[in-house]
């Protein structure tokens, strides 16, 4: 027997993977606090052989580093379980310097720079500028750093003479780092500021980690109403327990006395009530049928480059005993989940085996008449939603194409806090919008089955599924919610995203998800834009304390703590800020933002002769942090809201 030494680590705790050839790759984290408190980041020595070749077999990691790494040692398997990974949510970090081509040379389409190949540099302007973060960077000699230009979709955390130093770009749910110098040179390695600056940085990278033991409740509600499965009808149960009555009743009497054999009543009763029985249960077995249902419910994030964040769950209602393995595609892993009216030992009979191919979830001495249940996560390619929107005052005006491959039904875009209808949009249609931009993005909950689940005469009954996924996405489904878009394209589409089916036997699917996409917003025709108050859903960069992020706020408990908030106004043109205010709801110590000239932070909205823009990063993000220091007791907040207006510099 092998004895495996198992370490408990908590959701709030950081875990980081390091491939290097130099073991101090990770050295420069060192002295890093997540959180603000004494929870250090657990560093792991990896070796290519411990890498999986499935992305879920990463999902203890939240950060994986790549330096000075022969990338070729990886497998073909390897390398799209890191993709997989880092579209989950993962967090890829890749150092740069003399030898980056080879550590980057399997990831070069996640790489948020286009490198050429390499230059030498004598400052970092911007470690200088921020002094919050440590004592001076000195260089003695020019350091060797990479060279290349940004890609569209990546942005410049740290420049010199416009060069890209340290930069990110999304991809899917994760995030992709590049640094243009090794991880391991000197003297930026050995400069004491690197634990804060990373841990700014770092503080949102948190890899969404599969539910092992079940699923969310509005996923494992959903996916309980199957539309095939009907119950009898009331009316026909009527009637049939009508004439039983009556044939039991007085005609059983009337025809048994006429013949003077009322004595075979005690038999012919009986009888009666085993034949209604057996007619009723036909009757049931007619209506749900003695196929095997395959019933799937999903809600779709699309992204820019075609791809879908997808949370969902899947049934199979099975009409005998027996043994069910329902098989999945690779695009989507799955996990058992426990159903709601079976025995008890149900979820202990389920297993599943996921490879490279997919998974296998196989569900054992299923009872007949019965549902089994898996949660399933992953990554499909669907297409594309585009847009030609622009801001004419406060409204949202142009069109909407949907270039995804699914017809959408009961569309809408949702502007800040106000939604319009488009209706049915079906794949390769456009749609004309004009929507009042709306200033209260961080809604109750209920605010979405309120605004586009509208059923006639108030009857929810036969929206079920619908106010049962929304409900998920608003209370559980935190990840899927808001992009930093403040307009985005919901709907709601029947046809199957991914192909599931159940082995060795033939099914009927059944499929319906929720659409979420971003859709992109250009300054109006004379460059002016407007973000009205709450129209723009901030992200935690950093946090101080013992702070809890809540859908609707944060806490910061026994009163001492710090939150930094990004705003990101989605601008790439250079503008002029003609007005810019933070609002928070709730007494703090101190409400700062970021001044990005100086390096310092400031009181907000408070007079002074700076411009605003020195307030607004190259890059549009404004950085808000909410601080409380006195001891006490817990003291929640509503996430800040941000008011800002502007004009694009012609």
């Amino acid at each position: 027997d092998t004895k495996i030494r198992v370490n408990i680590i908590g959701p709030d705790e950081m875990t980081i993977g390091v491939l290097s050839t130099s073991p101090e790759a990770g050295s420069f984290l060192s002295g890093m606090r997540m959180g603000g408190g004494n929870r250090m980041p657990h560093l792991y020595e990896l070796e290519p052989d411990v890498i999986p070749e499935v992305g879920i077999g990463l999902s203890s990691l939240d950060v994986l580093i790549l330096n000075n790494f022969p990338a070729e040692t990886l497998s073909v398997n390897q390398v799209e379980a890191i993709k997989r990974w880092i579209a989950s949510g993962g967090t890829l970090m890749m150092g740069g310097g003399p030898d980056y081509q080879k550590t980057a040379q399997a990831f070069q389409e996640l790489s948020p720079v286009d490198v050429s190949g390499t230059t030498t540099i004598s400052a970092i302007d911007v470690f200088q500028r921020q002094k919050e973060h440590g004592s001076e960077l000195v260089f003695t000699s020019p350091l060797t750093v990479s060279e290349g230009s940004l890609k569209p979709e990546a942005k410049a955390l740290a420049e010199q003479d416009g060069l890209p130093i340290v930069a990110t770009m999304p991809w899917q749910e994760g995030e992709v780092i590049y640094t243009a110098y090794d991880l391991t040179a000197s003297p930026i390695s050995d400069w004491n500021g690197n634990a804060v600056w990373w841990e700014s940085i770092l503080s949102g990278s948190r890899t969404h980690v599969m539910q092992y033991v079940g699923f969310p409740w509005g996923l494992m509600q959903a996916v309980n109403f199957n539309p095939s499965l009907k119950l009898p009808s009331v009316g026909v149960m009527a009637v049939a327990f009508l004439i039983y009555v009556l044939i039991v009743g007085p005609a059983l009497y009337l025809i048994l006395r006429r013949f003077d054999k009322r004595g075979w009543a005690w038999g012919i009763i009986p009888l009666c009530a085993i034949l209604v029985a057996f007619g009723v249960y036909s009757y049931g077995a007619g209506e749900r049928g003695n196929d095997v249902m395959v019933h799937n419910v999903n809600v779709l994030k699309l992204h820019p480059n075609a791809f879908a964040e997808l949370r969902g769950a899947t049934a199979v209602f099975v009409p005998e005993g027996g043994t069910y393995e329902l098989r999945f595609p690779d695009t989507v892993y799955a996990w058992p989940g426990r159903s709601d009216f079976s025995t008890a030992n149900d979820w202990s009979k389920s297993r599943v085996h996921i490879t490279p191919d997919g998974s296998d979830v196989t569900f054992e001495d299923v009872e007949f008449w019965s549902l089994r249940k898996a949660y399933v996560e992953g990554n499909v390619q669907v297409g594309k939603m585009t847009s030609d929107l622009v801001l004419e005052g406060e409204r949202v005006v142009g069109t909407v194409t949907n270039e995804s491959q699914m017809d959408l039904t009961n569309a809408y875009v949702i502007a800040g806090g106000k939604t319009s209808s488009i209706g049915t949009l079906k794949a390769g249609e456009e749609k004309k919008v004009d929507v009042k931009l709306g200033g209260a993005s961080m809604q109750p909950p209920g605010y979405l089955r309120g605004q586009i689940l509208q059923a006639p005469s108030g009857n929810m009954d036969e929206f079920r599924r619908e106010e049962m996924l929304l409900q998920y996405l608003e209370q559980e489904g935190t990840d899927l919610q808001s992009f930093q878009s403040q307009v985005q394209l919901m709907g709601w589409t029947e046809q199957p995203v991914y192909e599931s089916a159940v082995a060795d036997r033939s099914s009927e699917q059944y499929s319906l998800s929720l659409v979420i996409a971003p859709l992109e917003v250009q300054p109006g025709k004379d460059g002016t834009f407007v973000w009205p108050k709450g129209s723009l859903v901030p992200s935690v960069v950093e946090m101080s304390g013992a702070i809890d992020i809540m859908p609707d706020g944060f806490n910061i408990a026994q009163g001492n703590g710090s939150v930094t908030f990004r705003f990101d106004l989605n601008i790439e043109q250079k503008v002029t800020l003609e007005k810019l205010h933070v609002e928070l709801q709730g007494q703090a110590s101190m409400m700062e933002w970021f001044n990005w000239e100086t390096g310092e932070w400031e009181e907000a909205n408070v007079a002074s002769d700076q411009s605003l823009n020195d307030f607004l990063s190259e890059t549009g993000e404004v950085l808000v942090k909410i601080s409380q220091d006195q001891a006490g007791n817990d003291r929640f907040y509503p996430f800040p809201t941000l008011e800002a207006e502007g004009r694009v510099v012609r």
